[in-house]
């Protein structure tokens, strides 16, 4: 019964939340926070994004849903091409740097 009122819950969630939550726990639970670089990425994007986010540690994902907030709609392309562009252990770096903006 609990878990029938969980799942009737979910369903009741706008689609986009409940596509958030298809991309695990971590993910899932940043996704509405990341929309804005994330949300709408073109089909071929999609597979290196994922596997770049789901690279990240819980401290990287929380800095880069500030930088995904604080980027204006413009700049988004920009922003989300350099982040995946950027060499693993160069991440915790990029991120200090583009938090701010």
């Amino acid at each position: 019964a609990q878990q029938q009122a969980l799942r009737q819950r979910f369903a009741e969630q706008d689609q986009r939340f409940r596509d958030g939550w298809l991309l695990g726990p971590q993910l899932g639970h940043e996704f509405t926070k990341l929309q804005g670089l994330f949300g709408y990425l073109p089909a071929e994007q999609r597979p290196t994004a994922l596997a770049v986010l789901r690279q990240l540690t819980p401290s990287q994902l929380t800095q880069l849903t500030l930088v995904a907030q604080r980027t204006p709609p413009q700049d988004r392309d920009r922003v989300r091409a350099e982040f995946l562009g950027v060499a693993p252990a160069a991440r915790d770096s990029w991120l200090r740097e583009n938090v701010g903006h």
